[in-house]
């Protein structure tokens, strides 16, 4: 017997069964290529999703529909499945304004329509044999597909999503054997806006602009939020029992899901992206040989590893502090990355280093965030400033004009400070490198991997001191060590890590239907230090989290 390509098969089984759900499949035109628009409107069980182009949802009048990052979606198929996914081989979010998580912003683009089939193509495939029927039978594998479809839609599967899918347990051109026709269903089901959006849609509310979420939305938001995956049986439980428009309930799980070692994954995430290394400029392995003389190929895997590491020290499970991160003087290292932080370590350093408060102190000293805002090879003060001022500080600058670069080989007896000093001095220039270049120049002493290199090639000593202006009063640093220390005890980086926090949670920048929610984030940030589990409480428990917006 003859099928069709698995792909065709799976392709149109899951415009089929979206068409099932929404009532409608286009397939008049190609969707956007500027990935521009998530958002959507849709009933709770699995209906009523619209859809645009190829049958693909597009929405552009609410953050209700947000497609899964590449962690969430990752992360997703391990939990449904048992099953591990190589982050990098699917596709990457966009970023918008430094955020990864900006509903609107994303669109699953046709080009990617075929990697998201082979990439659950190999979850179907490893998922069935694991299977413990050997072989597979058709009575084994139907009885998979029910809590399966559960656990991957977020939800119980409204019951002609639920017959469309069993039905290809009984169709030829899925498979020879009960085992085929299982690999295509779970394929077809990974490659549908079902799985691939999360939604969080609601109902319509007395409140103009806002829509109430359902139990279960409200489930998959706390899920992503703190664990970014779906919900765990529990949280399943709690949404079946309509337990979780309570915001008692709500942060009772909240206080077990911090408890657990997953945990870890959400808090992560958010770091991730608020140190801009979700979509960064640059990686330890892009960085030319010169700077990568003598050290191993690895180095980047084991640098993401002591981030990692270092992050989940300071955090505690949510018990630390986000800005404690950024006054840390302790790294977590193995032998390798504790020589890149201070080569006098050497070989006897344990996994926990306290190192100079003077040479190194909070997480944007490490090495991994430091390539990720640096060039190939040379200095990028200007990169590292815009990040300081707009990741820490929340600042606005847009698109900054470049010059021609300066070549730190003929510098005409200056240093490189005074030569890109002198390039930015016109008062036009200093609308923006007045915010910029004194934190961009506080990192001049450490190079695009990380390491402290105090001195010029002439000898001099690097020039890292500086003045940052904020909210009115100047705050003067000698190094970045004491800039980030800074940082840490500034109310403007409190603010602006409670602002982040809303953005990441909700999948939208703040508006003015927000502004009390968002107001006592930052007060609450600023009164302690902008602790991870007070945070996370109050916007659980705040009714915003119950709801979402549309379009203003």
């Amino acid at each position: 017997m003859k099928f069709k390509s698995r792909s065709v098969f799976v392709c149109s089984a899951a415009a089929a069964l979206v068409g099932a759900c929404t009532g409608a499949v286009s397939d008049t035109s190609s969707p956007t290529s500027d990935r521009g628009g998530r958002g959507g409107q849709a009933a709770g069980g699995n209906a009523a999703i619209p859809v645009g182009d190829d049958g693909l949802p597009d929405f552009r009048d609410s953050d209700g529909l947000r497609a899964l990052t590449r962690q969430e979606y990752v992360q997703s198929i391990n939990r449904i499945l048992s099953v591990r996914i190589d982050s990098a081989a699917t596709p990457l979010e966009t970023v918008v304004a430094g955020h990864s998580k900006i509903s609107r912003s994303q669109q699953i683009v046709r080009g990617e329509i075929e990697l998201y089939y082979e990439l659950g193509l190999k979850a179907a495939e490893s998922a069935v044999a694991a299977l413990p029927c050997k072989p597979v039978t058709d009575a084994c594998a139907r009885s998979f597909v029910v809590p399966f479809l559960h656990r991957a839609f977020r939800e119980p599967p409204a019951a002609d999503t639920q017959a469309g899918y069993l039905a290809l347990m009984d169709d030829a051109e899925a498979g020879e054997t009960p085992a085929a026709r299982l690999v295509t269903l779970i394929t077809t089901a990974l490659s549908s806006p079902l799985f691939l959006y999360r939604q969080e849609i609601g109902q319509p509310s007395e409140e103009k602009g806002k829509r109430n979420l359902s139990e279960h939305e409200i489930a998959t938001r706390l899920a992503f939020l703190v664990w970014e995956t779906p919900p765990d049986e529990a949280l399943f439980a709690a949404a079946d029992a309509g337990k979780l428009q309570s915001a008692d309930e709500r942060a009772f799980h909240l206080a077990r899901m911090l408890k657990d070692p997953q945990a870890k994954l959400g808090l992560r995430g958010f770091i991730a992206d608020w140190m801009g290394l979700v979509d960064p400029n640059s990686r330890i392995s892009d960085k030319n040989a010169t700077v990568l003389k003598d050290t191993p190929p690895d180095l980047e895997a084991r640098s993401f590893s002591s981030f990692e590491a270092t992050v989940d020290r300071v955090l505690d499970g949510g018990a630390g502090t986000f800005l404690d991160l950024l006054s840390t003087q302790s790294y977590v290292a193995d032998a390798t990355v504790a020589k890149l932080l201070d080569p006098s370590v050497g070989s006897n350093a344990s996994s926990e280093l306290t190192l100079d408060p003077q040479k190194r102190r909070g997480i944007l000293l490490h090495p991994t965030v430091l390539a990720a805002h640096t060039a190939e090879g040379g200095a990028s003060p200007f990169t590292v400033g815009k990040f300081v001022y707009e990741h820490l500080l929340c600042g606005v600058l847009g698109d900054i004009p470049m010059f021609a670069p300066i070549d730190d080989a003929d510098l005409s007896g200056k240093t490189l400070r005074q030569r890109l000093e002198e390039a930015t001095s016109p008062a036009g220039c200093q609308t923006c490198h007045s915010k910029i270049s004194p934190p961009g120049f506080a990192f001049l002493a450490y190079d695009v991997v990380g390491r402290h290199v105090p001195n010029d090639r002439n000898g001099t000593s690097i020039d890292t001191a500086g003045t940052l202006v904020l909210d009115a009063k100047p705050v003067t640093f000698l190094n970045a060590p004491e800039l980030s220390h800074g940082l840490s005890k500034h109310p403007m980086a409190a603010k602006c890590v409670a602002r982040r926090l809303f953005r990441w949670t909700f999948g939208h920048f703040e508006s003015h239907r927000d502004a009390a929610l968002v107001q006592q984030l930052e007060k609450l940030a600023v009164s302690n230090g902008a602790k991870v589990d007070s945070l996370l409480t109050a916007i659980v428990r705040s009714d915003d989290f119950k709801r979402v917006g549309s379009a203003p």
